[in-house]
């Protein structure tokens, strides 16, 4: 996991080891969204381009996120997670103490 961070601080964040060594979490967590900003503007531009170049050859209608569908243009639903019932959480509390 921590080689996957370096590896994602170096290559798309522009960091040394030694800058990535000496970040604070906030600090990393600052990094990467910023980094991930970049990356997805730069997809955009590469989408909308495509369009462009492809718009007097496609069906009337067809939107650049029909032609060239990106991960986050669907947001996935966010799981529920399920609240114990009262006879639940009285099990767990005997089960694994407070």
């Amino acid at each position: 996991m921590i080689l996957d961070a370096l590896s994602f601080g170096i290559v798309y964040a522009g960091l040394s080891p030694d800058s990535f060594a000496r970040l604070t979490t906030d600090e990393w967590d600052a990094v990467v969204h910023c980094a991930e900003e970049k990356l997805r503007t730069e997809w955009e531009q590469t989408r909308l381009i495509t369009y462009a170049a492809l718009a007097p050859h496609i069906k009337s209608g067809t939107t650049m996120h029909d032609l060239f569908p990106l991960p986050w243009d669907k947001q996935q639903p966010t799981e529920q997670v399920a609240v114990p019932t009262e006879e639940e959480r009285r099990e767990l509390i005997r089960r694994y103490g407070e």
